[in-house]
């Protein structure tokens, strides 16, 4: 398939942009480390480019073709010098300034996709150094963003290469840096790179809250990539329907909305997640909550959910769920390999499943 190289590409304030076109988005590739005569010469990697640069503006993109950040150049090296690879670039990027973009991905050949991160490179001597990572498919670092993801489409985290120096880590699907979060609706598939995350949600507003809605067809985080959701410290969720798997990385995060729809809801990472959403976490798949590895904290029978489920710990980490308040469950909870934890924090509470 053909494509169009494009080095970013700045669009007009306020304008609609439908991307129909047969051939494709395609971020530039990011030039090769230049390689000298001499001793200890280094040569690094231009980062992959960017196949939308939505920066300060504000736009309907609709986006019905594939779309795929440029991959990172080879890092070079001769006579001791360290070859350092460039990183995949990012497929669509809402850059800081911008503000109520609305990105719409549909159809089969919708995928949205972060340049591949290039490999370490050493010639003549010279020493292999970082290999580039994988770009974010989509990066949100703009204000009030909503991305919507057809059934059928992907967006995907870009991968690195062959392995030869530092192993670089893989793009995140979707990666929320900006002050206000954002809203996903998705249908489709949102997966990080091999390993990656599938969205991470790392805003910067003290006030910054981010909704996400996975109806029945949608998939966050699949066979490919690493966890569903990633929340960093002090970062809000307010809705999670249809709910998948969240790693808190070792951070104190809180998911304050509703937890809805027919899915199970699993919890990895150390750390604690508190659930805050009362009545209004229905989730209810058979499977209930899995607390696979660290800490959920709820002060409520039902902050835990429509079923009647529970599970303490994962294959080999324990989990361990702490109370906020004291209440009385009739939830059946079963121990798994890892062994779990239950922390009453001093509150007088029954457990009669």
């Amino acid at each position: 398939m053909a494509a169009l190289v494009a080095l970013g590409l700045p669009l007009c304030t306020n304008a609609t942009i439908n991307y129909m076109g047969s051939g494709g988005i395609l971020g530039g590739t990011g030039a090769a480390g230049g390689v000298a005569v001499g001793a200890a010469v280094s040569g690094s990697g231009g980062g992959g480019g960017i196949a939308y640069d939505l920066t300060g503006a504000t736009e309907t993109l609709t986006v019905t073709e594939e779309t795929v950040g440029g991959t990172g150049g080879v890092g070079a090296a001769v006579s001791g010098g360290t070859g350092t690879a460039g990183n995949g670039g990012t497929a669509i990027l809402l850059g800081a300034g911008d503000n109520g973009t609305t990105i719409i991905i549909s159809g089969a050949s919708g995928d949205v996709i972060g340049g591949t991160g290039a490999s370490a490179g050493a010639t003549n001597g010279g020493t292999a150094g970082n290999d580039g990572s994988g770009g974010t498919g989509i990066t949100v670092a703009g204000t009030n963003d909503t991305i919507t993801i057809g059934a059928g489409s992907e967006v995907l985290g870009g991968n690195v290469s062959v392995h030869v120096g530092n192993a670089g880590t893989a793009g995140a699907g979707i990666l929320i840096t900006g002050t206000t979060g954002a809203i996903i609706n998705n249908s489709g598939t949102i997966e990080g790179g091999s390993s990656g995350v599938g969205v991470a949600i790392n805003d910067t507003g003290s006030t910054a809250t981010s909704t996400i809605t996975n109806t029945a067809t949608g998939i966050i985080g699949g066979t490919s990539s690493g966890d569903g959701i990633d929340i960093a410290a002090g970062r809000t969720l307010t809705t999670l329907t249809n709910a998948g798997t969240i790693d808190t990385q070792g951070f104190n995060s809180t998911l304050s909305g509703a937890i809805t729809g027919a899915a199970a809801l699993t919890k990895i990472g150390t750390g604690i997640l508190t659930l805050t959403g009362g009545a209004g976490n229905t989730f209810s798949n058979a499977a209930g909550l899995t607390i696979g590895a660290g800490t959920v904290n709820v002060s409520a029978d039902n902050n835990l959910g429509g079923s009647a489920a529970l599970a303490l710990g994962g294959a080999a980490a324990s989990g361990t769920l702490q109370y906020g308040a004291a209440f009385n469950s009739a939830r059946n909870v079963t121990v798994n390999a890892g062994g779990g934890t239950i922390d009453t924090q001093g509150f007088n509470s029954t457990l009669s499943g």
